[in-house]
């Protein structure tokens, strides 16, 4: 996962322990907010008998078949692409990856 920094000035008499004072206007200070980029992409190995219940899954969901060279099977949607590819790695990638790790993958 990558950490993305941004700085917030907030303007206030009080400082807490975190906050960085602000040279040019001694009333107010910078707040470091933290934010986790979403998940994009997933890899992991499968078993062939989880491969095979991905396969069925995809599908009964109908999602749209594809080829891909080395893949035993290879499907996308509107927002991610699955791979599964004949060395037993399974690649999720696009902006629907956490939520299919999570509602397909984990469950």
């Amino acid at each position: 996962m990558k950490v993305v920094e941004s700085s917030l000035w907030l303007e206030s008499s009080a400082h807490s322990a975190d906050a960085i004072p602000n040279p040019l206007c001694p009333d107010a200070f910078v707040v470091k907010i933290f934010s986790v980029k979403p998940l994009t992409i997933h890899t992991c190995k499968l078993t062939d008998e989880h491969a095979s219940a991905l396969l069925a899954a995809l599908k009964s969901r109908n999602w749209k078949p594809r080829e891909v060279p080395y893949a035993r099977f290879a499907f996308e949607s509107d927002k991610t692409n699955i791979v599964f590819y004949e060395s037993g790695k399974l690649v999720v990638q696009g902006k629907g990856t956490a939520e299919f790790v999570e509602f397909v993958l984990e469950p």
